[in-house]
């Protein structure tokens, strides 16, 4: 066996190493294994290292080949698989990642390039010598450090909190467009790089490139994180717009049943003096009045569970049903405090009993109805289930339920989803005839997730 040569393939297929670090430490918290992060990392580098020399033996028996980048794209079409795989979120941010780490590791291949086009002439890519290798692991030392200083704990955090599917759509083409167009750019005759000023004038697009690729990385890690600020700031105002308007309820209630009880006296003796004159019929159609009064003002239905804010959301949308003579049965059993913050409980229950609302009021108010269920039965975990009555009219787009509003686009539906997913959840969407469920499983911690 021709060991250097071994090693030396070993050390081109090696660059998987610090591109597969890149792609799991933005994502660390979503893996999908019973490992810590730090020991799943440890067992990834050591697989990868296994692979790199089994990938620089079999490259020593097959030197025909034109270079060892022949057998990377199958190789980068396994580490997506698995990479989607072992990390549980949405595969759109996941391919932005993969792509990213593509683009920024193109331009090391490039420095590798390079560095053997100006020190080896007469040489050409097809015949890859040790020169250019220790450059190219030095700058995607460089490049990797860099970028994870600038952007690691931005990158992270809009991997975790932003989630409009539409942009992720996209959000990937140009770190693409930058990877292909390294890859274009590689020289097949390294004679080329010294006609006239090819050498100086590849060096200045690369940088270009370079710079424009951080660039693109800062605008759209600032404006994501923006835009998801701007829009946790509007939930936590129409949370605080429905606590004002149970707080306003409450005010009407406590007023109306002031003057229950100070009016109380008044119907004692009245009911006294029916009694006594024994017009039971007249005592009867007065107690019934009375009763309603007493029904209306009931304060059950301002009081559906311990936790505040969600609360105030079942009471805002429980209003919303009764004037809509849509039923609603709720049972909520839920403590003062929980580790799911009170904007994510409130999103999800806000948009749970939104669509709710909507798809019973395109039926007739005797078909309609919503219940609502939400318990711990795992002190680790919290369940919140609901059904509601619809027309049976459901629009499905790319295997997503889309809400049963008129033109609706299923982003309410999608944020509960993600929601779910931000605490190790799972949100669920079924439909049967004319009812709708939902169910949704959000895990609990000790602290804040």
């Amino acid at each position: 066996m021709d060991w250097p040569y071994i090693f030396f393939s070993a050390g081109e297929y090696g660059v998987i190493l610090p591109a597969a670090i890149f792609c799991l430490f933005p994502v660390r918290s979503h893996l999908k294994t019973r490992l810590s992060p730090t020991l799943f990392l440890g067992a990834v580098s050591a697989g990868v290292v296994i692979t790199c020399l089994l990938l620089g033996t079999w490259q020593s028996f097959h030197t025909q080949l034109e270079s060892h980048y022949t057998s990377m794209l199958p190789i980068f079409a396994i580490a997506l698989l698995l990479y989607f795989y072992f990390v549980q979120t949405d595969k759109l941010k996941l391919f932005y990642v993969f792509t990213c780490a593509i683009a920024l590791f193109s331009f090391s291949g490039m420095a590798n390039y390079m560095t053997e086009a100006m020190l080896k002439p007469d040489g050409s890519y097809l015949a890859p010598s040790s020169l250019g290798l220790p450059v190219q692991w030095f700058s995607i030392l460089i490049g990797m450090g860099l970028f994870l200083l600038l952007f690691s704990r931005r990158f992270t955090w809009v991997i975790d909190h932003f989630h409009e599917r539409s942009v992720w759509r996209t959000v990937w083409l140009f770190p693409a467009i930058i990877a292909a167009c390294n890859i274009y750019m590689v020289p097949l005759k390294y004679s080329t790089m010294h006609v006239g000023r090819v050498f100086y004038v590849t060096l200045f697009i690369e940088g270009t490139l370079l710079i424009l690729f951080f660039l693109y990385q800062a605008l759209f890690l600032k404006t994501a994180h923006a835009v998801t600020e701007r829009a946790e700031m509007e939930k936590e105002n129409q949370m605080l717009e429905m606590q004002a308007s149970q707080y306003a309820s409450l005010q009407s209630y406590v007023t109306q049943t002031s003057r229950l009880r100070h009016d109380f006296r008044h119907t004692v003796r009245t009911i006294t003096a029916l009694a006594e004159q024994k017009e039971y019929g007249r005592l009867l159609e007065y107690l019934n009045d009375y009763n309603r009064q007493l029904t209306d003002s009931d304060a059950s239905r301002f009081c559906y569970c311990s936790h505040l804010a969600a609360n105030a959301v079942l009471a805002y949308y429980g209003d919303i049903a009764a004037k809509q003579r849509i039923p609603f049965l709720c049972e909520a059993d839920l403590p003062s405090s929980l580790s799911v913050s009170d904007v994510d409980l409130c999103v999800i229950l806000g948009n749970l009993m939104e669509n709710a609302i909507q798809g019973s009021l395109t039926i007739p108010p005797a078909d309609r109805y919503i219940r609502l269920s939400i318990d711990m039965e795992d002190p680790g975990e919290l369940y919140i289930l609901l059904t509601n009555r619809f027309d049976g009219f459901i629009q499905e787009r790319d295997g997503t339920i889309l809400s049963s509003r008129e033109n609706g686009h299923g982003i309410g539906l999608s944020s509960i989803r993600a929601t779910a997913e931000k605490y190790h959840g799972v949100a669920l969407f079924e439909y049967k005839e004319q009812e709708f469920s939902a169910s949704i499983m959000l895990k609990l911690t000790t602290g804040k997730l």
